[in-house]
């Protein structure tokens, strides 16, 4: 069931990766970046899920702070 999640994430950096490599602007080639951050913590949120631990979560809390 949560194979999808993994996908969508895999999505969504795919996107970001070529909005980053596509765009011009630096406008969007932030968000871009912060599109790619964003599913690098969905995959920390399904492996510290799927493991059962809590460091991935803390991660992802560090990671939105810097963003």
């Amino acid at each position: 069931m949560m194979e999808i999640y993994y996908y969508l994430a895999i999505f969504v950096f795919c996107l970001g990766l070529l909005g980053t490599l596509i765009k011009k602007d630096l406008i969007s080639i932030l968000l871009c970046i912060e599109l790619m951050l964003s599913s690098v913590n969905l995959f920390f949120a399904l492996f510290s899920k799927s493991i059962g631990v809590a460091e991935g979560q803390l991660q992802i809390f560090f990671i939105i702070i810097v963003a």
